[in-house]
């Protein structure tokens, strides 16, 4: 396989594995009743979403759709939340985190539905700012995850530290690109640390 398919076959596997873990949420919301289990499933129905836009972006050619806009803000607003939801355990937080991650979320929608209207991003440096804001996010999550693995040891914790590690690498490869000449190279290494970090979080999604 050529590495001009590697953007390919990493948003079918987004998409795959998001939606799997969305719809995972969706089934066993109504048994534990969790905030924070809903705003994953949130967050992995945003990144599904910014995934088939990507891939429509690369598959259609008969329009221009410029979804780097939901690409990044749908992705930087999905691990943000993520990120949001670890940091307190309180119900009166969650409730309220969950709303302002539904407003956010509809926001990026419609930034979607814009793609084909909307200009491309006008700088190297807003796309390189909004590229990396992934990875800060990413490792930011990481970190959580670490820190409740060693609080409390469990399977899923390390497996989902280890998925958002792989994820934060991945995105910190891509934005190398934009500052080094063989960026095509720097892409797919990025791509391929991202694969293995979805790869982890369907397995910790797997076992739960």
């Amino acid at each position: 396989m050529g590495f001009s398919w590697m953007p390919i076959v990493l948003a079918i596997i987004l998409i795959a594995i998001t939606l799997f873990v969305t719809l995972r949420v969706a089934v066993a919301y109504p048994q534990v009743r969790s905030t924070r289990l809903l705003m994953l499933g949130i967050s992995m129905g945003m990144i599904a979403l910014t995934g088939l836009a990507d891939l429509l972006s690369m598959l259609v050619t008969s329009v221009t759709l410029h979804t780097d806009w939901f690409l990044y803000l749908g992705q930087a607003c999905a691990y943000l939340f993520i990120l949001l939801s670890l940091l307190n355990n309180s119900d009166q937080y969650l409730s309220a985190l969950l709303r302002l991650q539904i407003i956010c979320s509809l926001v990026a929608l419609c930034v979607g539905l814009l793609s084909p209207i909307l200009p491309d991003l006008p700088n190297v440096g807003l796309r390189a700012t909004l590229s990396g804001s992934r990875s800060l996010l990413c490792l930011g999550i990481f970190y959580l995850y670490t820190t409740a693995l060693l609080k409390k040891p469990t399977r899923f914790a390390f497996l989902m530290g280890t998925a958002f590690l792989f994820l934060g690498l991945g995105y910190l490869m891509i934005f190398q690109k934009y500052f080094f000449v063989n960026s095509l190279l720097v892409d797919n290494i990025g791509d391929g640390l991202r694969i293995i970090g979805l790869l982890a979080m369907l397995v910790a999604v797997l076992g739960s």
